[in-house]
């Protein structure tokens, strides 16, 4: 090895600071290249940066060979950037394919389970376009579906074509907190959920989903045919994370119970052969319950989420559970169901659409849309505002400020049969004006036994004066309506809540 005193040895030392070699190999390049003449450290660092092990890289070598500068040697196993790229490239689309095989057998499953339900349910089979909702007699029957929002009769509905999304990953807690209105940190433990609303970078609605938490991810319970579109738009924000995004639609299935006896999902899930999961982070006092098959251990693979989930809730402010099950227990579901529930009310997808319009509950699409924000639709308990940014955080923030809502969302009921001819009549959203000037608007209808609901949004100041809870609002001439909390804003506005004392921002 060259010894540092030595002057001879110096540039092969030095050599031996800028570029991965030993001190060995540079010795033998100075030896071989006698022309060697300096070492410059750059134009503007100066000699020191010689012994600064920042600026070893920016050190060149100078050598009269081949009339120009002495190429540096590459690091024994190194490779380009190309090489990089393409080796990145080559494992995307490796994980790619095997996610769309994973999905393909998956949708072959799910048509399969889903087909011995549709026969079950004596509805027609499914169409090609599997996440499609389901029509059932009892939908048509408005005796049956005013006696479930009576709470006088239990009910099934089912909830198939509702999607759900896995976020997964040591990341996906901060991930999520970062995209959408809630606080998702608050889901720290396995069986903890909450509604929470992605929007736009101007505030304004993409979907409300409800987070549910469990051992190794968080699933998203969103609105149907929403996450062919969500899960491509929440990949993009994953920079440098770990977060994997899997559309579980096929995969998991949703179903809701109505003023069934105490707790009736227990009793179903047990006679399915489910147990409850017992780990560290689940418990029976958790607001969502997570079970598992007996014998098997509850998981949350990058594929799949393998168990069923119990939540507390509705979404419709009636009492009742919502179960999250796999598809293939969707059958064994249904018949525990019919046999543990007296005076049973079946429902599909169009009885919850008119639950929901009778109970005042926003839907995408109706109600909710890219001209809409969360405070507009009365979403309070979706809102968080001590948290940290997300997107459309700085717009909703300034509304709050400044008290710049301008319309609330309200369930209006009529108790005159000529209103629903009156409304119907017309295209939705129909116009609700006082004189020529409008106050608001009307986005669904539904009309049960000669009775008649409606949701829409009406203005927070207008000539009638301030629209509140039980106010009268006169529509399509002398017919008058009176308002009603929506279901999912049942504890009322905010205390902050004042737009009458607005400022201009």
């Amino acid at each position: 090895e060259p010894m540092v005193g030595c002057p001879s040895c110096l540039p092969a030392f030095l050599l031996a600071l800028s570029i991965p070699y030993t001190a060995a190999q540079a010795y033998r390049q100075y030896a071989l290249n006698p022309v060697l003449q300096r070492i410059s450290p750059g134009p503007t660092r100066g000699f020191s940066g010689l012994f600064s092990r920042k600026y070893r890289p920016d050190l060149r070598l100078h050598a009269e060979v081949s009339g120009g500068t002495a190429p540096k040697p590459k690091p024994a196993g190194s490779i380009t950037l190309e090489q990089i790229k393409a080796r990145l490239a080559a494992q995307q689309a490796a994980a790619e394919a095997k996610r769309l095989e994973e999905q393909k057998a998956l949708e072959e499953s799910y048509k399969g389970s889903l087909a011995a339900l549709r026969k079950l349910q004596n509805a027609p089979p499914p169409s090609e376009e599997l996440k499609t909702p389901v029509s059932l007699p009892a939908d048509d029957d408005e005796a049956m579906i005013l006696s479930v929002a009576q709470q006088d009769r239990p009910a099934i509905i089912d909830r198939t074509d509702w999607d759900i999304v896995q976020v997964s990953g040591k990341n996906r807690v901060e991930f999520l907190n970062g995209l959408s209105t809630n606080d998702i940190g608050t889901l720290s433990n396995s069986g903890q959920f909450a509604d929470t609303v992605f929007t736009t970078r101007t505030g304004r609605v993409i979907d409300l989903a409800t987070a549910i938490s469990t051992p190794d991810s968080i699933l998203l319970l969103v609105s149907p045919g929403t996450a062919a579109e969500l899960c491509p738009m929440l990949r993009k924000f994953i920079f440098a994370q770990d977060v994997k995004v899997t559309d579980l639609s096929v995969y998991l299935s949703t179903f809701t119970l109505i003023n069934a006896s105490k707790h009736p999902s227990n009793q179903l899930l047990e006679g399915l052969g489910f147990d409850p999961a017992a780990s560290p982070e689940t418990s029976s006092s958790s607001p969502a319950r997570l079970w598992v098959p007996k014998t098997s251990k509850i998981t949350s693979t990058s594929t799949r989420f393998s168990g069923a989930i119990q939540i507390p809730e509705t979404g419709l402010g009636l009492p009742g559970e919502t179960l999250l099950i796999p598809v293939s227990y969707a059958c064994g579901l249904w018949k525990e169901a019919e046999e543990n529930q007296q005076n049973l009310v079946q429902l599909g997808g169009v009885g919850w659409k008119r639950l929901r319009i009778w109970q005042g509950r926003p839907a995408l699409g109706s109600e909710l849309n890219d001209k809409i924000n969360p405070l507009e639709a009365q979403l309070w308990h979706c809102l968080n505002f001590e948290k940290g940014c997300y997107v459309g955080q700085e717009t909703i923030a300034r509304l709050k400020t400044y008290q710049g809502v301008k319309q609330l969302l309200w369930l209006m009921e009529f108790n005159s049969p000529d209103s629903i001819d009156s409304i119907n009549a017309n295209e939705l959203p129909f116009q609700v004006k006082i004189g020529d000037e409008k106050v608001g608007s009307i986005t669904s209808v539904e009309a049960l036994q000669g009775k008649m609901r409606a949701i829409g949004y009406f203005r927070t100041r207008s000539p009638a004066g301030k629209f509140v809870d039980g106010s009268e609002v006169k529509i399509a001439g002398s017919q008058t309506g009176i308002l009603l909390k929506p279901a999912l804003a049942l504890e009322g506005t905010p205390a902050w809540f004042e737009p009458e004392n607005a400022e201009e921002p």
